[in-house]
């Protein structure tokens, strides 16, 4: 019985809320994700793939692919990336393509950056596999198949070599089924927008040795405001091992380790402190980033290979 009402809510959720950004434990690690504003704020181009999939021991509850591309393009003015993420939640998925734009100003000994993000997203529905208590719901008595709905965002980014803070909304356009596209709110349940206010810092604690705090807020309308608070502890970049707490969700445990000079590999894993604590084996999140280009030629971050 839980198993099913996990399910539905699931499914009603993707219904309802079928825009709702992806979540990501490491948000820290994937800034043009959150804001595209943050694309070329590293001097080297960066790739990465990320797979999580929450509330282990239920079925139908989400799972997210993540892909992105970003990098500087014409020195540190410019930087341009895209992504692809997918995400799966009960019988709905949502596919999203889009592409980032970013310019990037030098403000005293930090760069004040400004991004915009725009693409599509593939929305589909297998309503008619649910089982409803109410025969002949007219909500659920059809598929939704191949419904394409327009995107675009925008975010500022501010970073100094050992912090930074940003804002954005990844998608400004609201949307509503049976009406053209709006960027109004009121009334709309579907598509909502997000806001990300989010921070990250490095602190030298000795000679091999930093902290790294962290910070995100979400909002969405009709949603609990959420805030995010993390610290890692660093040993010569060669290694991250730190913990998050989420309002209102629970814990988080985070690392990320280079394997070799341009390859990073990361993994979360989220402990529930809510009601379904005693229902599920918490979630999991693994991300692998290749970092290329000219300047990742020249890094001289030490790895677990030693090169």
């Amino acid at each position: 019985m839980r198993r099913l009402l996990i399910i539905v809510l699931a499914s009603v959720y993707g219904c309802l809320y079928g825009q709702q950004e992806g979540l990501l434990s490491q948000f820290m690690y994937n800034g043009a994700l959150l804001n595209p504003a943050a694309a070329g704020s590293q001097p080297y181009w960066t790739a990465s793939a990320t797979y999580r999939k929450q509330w282990l021991n239920f079925d139908g509850t989400p799972s997210t692919q993540f892909l992105s591309v970003e990098g500087p393009w014409k020195g540190k003015k410019i930087g341009l990336g895209g992504s692809v993420i997918n995400d799966v939640i009960g019988v709905s998925r949502r596919t999203d393509v889009d592409a980032f734009y970013s310019y990037h100003l030098l403000i005293g000994k930090g760069y004040l950056s400004m991004g915009l993000r725009g693409g599509i997203s593939h929305y589909s529905s297998r309503l008619t596999e649910l089982t409803v208590w109410d025969a002949g719901d007219a909500n659920f008595g059809a598929d939704v198949r191949g419904k394409i709905i327009p995107n675009a965002g925008t975010g500022v980014y501010f970073y100094l070599d050992n912090f930074t803070a940003g804002f954005s909304v990844p998608n400004l356009l609201s949307h509503k089924s049976g009406t053209p596209i709006s960027i109004a709110l009121s009334n709309i349940p579907q598509y909502q927008r997000h806001y990300y206010l989010h921070s990250t810092g490095k602190i030298k604690a000795g000679e091999k040795f930093f902290v790294k705090p962290a910070l995100v807020f979400r909002y969405v309308d009709g949603a609990p405001a959420q805030c995010e608070v993390h610290i890692a502890g660093s040993y010569r970049d060669l290694a991250d091992l730190g913990v998050s707490y989420r309002t209102g969700d629970g814990l988080i445990f985070i690392t990320q380790m280079n394997i070799m000079k341009k390859l990073r590999l990361g993994y979360s894993f989220d402990l529930p402190l809510s009601g379904l604590s005693g229902y599920t084996n918490g979630t999991h999140e693994v991300r692998l980033a290749w970092l290329f280009g000219e300047a990742a030629d020249k890094l001289g971050v030490p790895s677990f290979m030693g090169n």
